[in-house]
């Protein structure tokens, strides 16, 4: 299973905002270790969409290298599009048919103004909606059953890629309780099954 992360920064919050930088990290199944990741920066001039006064001020009150990193960009939106879809094709097209799901923070958010961009510049994006996968929805689930998601160090917030690995750092944590969660669901029924008399 690949397990892909996605983040964007925009220059506002509706889904035709302009983005100005895309961040994905690509994972084998809960292997932190078998990460890699890029960044790609648009310029907020070229930049195709809606910009607000909110955001932009909101942006004014971010760190420095948030900032720079959201308004640094020099590429051209198509082109940045091009690039997206080549390097997913070429770390994800290993010849072996392989389940992948995409994780968003959240995806109505990010996959859908992402959507926006690709559409358009005119390019097909490299997202199925029926591969997208919502990271909130996971963290708020567990909260409203009590559960306490650790916090996970070396998180830089509006840094894409910083992002990215944080919502997979929590994704793998996540996985793992469940798995162990489920794993003592069954042997609970296993003993129950098994009681003499049964």
């Amino acid at each position: 299973m690949k397990r892909i992360a996605v983040d964007i920064e925009t220059l506002a919050t509706t889904p035709t905002a302009a983005i100005t930088a895309i961040g994905i990290v690509i994972q084998q199944d809960l292997d932190p270790n078998s990460r890699i990741s890029e960044i790609w920066t648009i310029d907020p001039q070229l930049a195709i969409g809606d910009r607000d006064y909110a955001t932009i001020f909101w942006w004014s009150e971010q760190s420095e290298l948030a900032r720079k990193i959201a308004f640094g960009g020099k590429g051209h939106p198509q082109d940045v599009c091009n690039s997206i879809n080549f390097w997913l094709q070429t770390h994800l097209d290993s010849g072996v048919s392989e389940e992948r799901c995409y994780y968003a923070n959240p995806a109505r958010f990010d996959f859908a103004i992402l959507h926006n961009l690709f559409i358009r510049c005119g390019i097909e994006p490299f997202i199925h909606w029926r591969e997208e996968r919502c990271q909130r929805t996971l963290d708020k689930e567990l909260g409203d059953l009590g559960v306490s998601i650790p916090e996970f160090p070396n998180f830089c917030p509006h840094d894409p890629v910083s992002d990215c690995v944080h919502q997979l750092d929590e994704l793998n944590w996540i996985l793992s309780y469940l798995e162990g969660a489920v794993k003592y669901h069954q042997q609970g029924i296993k003993a129950y099954s098994e009681r003499p008399g049964l």
